[in-house]
């Protein structure tokens, strides 16, 4: 798994939640076939799950800078 602090993954969103950590929010990633990477900030109680449909080896220009998130790969493609 790669993982860059302060980046996220842009413009290839499938969904945007809320939940509790960033194992929930893998979790959220695991469980949908589209899901390759995801984004996740904590903010407050809770935190912010992004789940993409790319990753920063499909989409290199996708992945920005976004202070408080963290962008993590889970698969290659």
């Amino acid at each position: 798994m790669f993982t860059s602090l302060d980046a996220a993954l842009v413009g290839h969103l499938i969904k945007n939640i809320s939940i509790s950590s960033s194992l929930d929010c893998m979790m959220e990633c695991v469980g949908d076939i589209r899901c390759i990477s995801y984004n996740f900030a904590s903010v407050s109680i809770s935190g912010v799950c992004e789940t993409n449909n790319a990753n920063r080896l499909s989409e290199s220009s996708s992945l920005e800078t976004r202070v408080g998130y963290t962008y993590f790969g889970l698969k290659v493609g």
